[in-house]
């Protein structure tokens, strides 16, 4: 059986160290994929910030927004995958955030949600780690140096394991899902029997992302189809 990994998807090189600084200075990170605007400089940038925190260093595939082959054939439940929240403002960052709901759905691995805007769950660092961040940020990123001067990137991290959901609560049996970002049609399928709520959420995200509109979603569990008020 092997290991449990740990795996950032960082839309591009220093995203993985501006929100994921604390797992990996606790060693938690087995490998980051990178995926965009990656040249030269910014790839030796991130082989410089795998060898400072030790990690495997892999490119993504940019057009088709994919993993490496190898590293997506061996993904499974047992593995972690670190992905941008959809609310962070980058499209990019949306784009690696649907891939990895994507591969959620078809590898049933784990997911957890960070952010580098600083807008959605962060909580302030202690000054002891935010210094240690904002040092590691200065060294391993000289070509962001100007742009990794604003305290916003070393001041918070924050990470979540229900990205999507912004209120959830449950009236007589049906579950009401307030959802900032998503648009799906007026009727839909509803969960199938074997579903949990947020696997099922998880879908509804992957299918009908918009990143515009604020929707409510009521999932009646008694129902096949699902009714929507966006």
């Amino acid at each position: 059986m092997k290991s449990p990994r740990n795996i950032i998807l960082a839309p591009h090189v220093d995203d993985e160290v501006i929100g994921c600084f604390t797992a990996l200075d606790r060693g938690l990170i087995t490998d980051v994929v990178y995926f965009f605007d990656i040249t030269k400089d910014r790839w030796d940038e991130a082989l410089d910030s795998a060898e400072y925190f030790g990690f495997n260093a892999w490119q993504g595939d940019e057009t088709f927004v994919a993993l490496p082959t190898d590293l997506e054939y061996n993904l499974g439940p047992e593995d972690t995958l670190f992905i941008p929240t959809a609310k962070d403002s980058h499209i990019d960052h949306s784009r690696i955030s649907r891939l990895g709901r994507e591969l959620k759905l078809g590898k049933k691995c784990q997911l957890v949600f960070y952010t580098v805007d600083m807008n959605s769950f962060q909580a302030p660092l202690p000054p002891e780690l935010r210094d240690k961040k904002k040092t590691a940020l200065k060294k391993l990123f000289p070509s962001q140096s100007i742009l990794l001067e604003d305290e916003k990137y070393h001041l918070f991290e924050g990470y979540t394991e229900k990205d999507h959901l912004t209120t959830v609560r449950r009236v007589k049996g049906k579950l009401i899902v307030e959802m900032t970002g998503y648009n799906p049609p007026k009727d839909f399928d509803g969960p199938q029997p074997e579903e949990t709520d947020e696997d099922y959420l998880n879908r509804l995200v992957v299918t009908h992302y918009n990143r515009t509109n604020v929707s409510t979603i009521v999932v009646d569990r008694d129902s096949t189809k699902v009714t929507f008020n966006g």
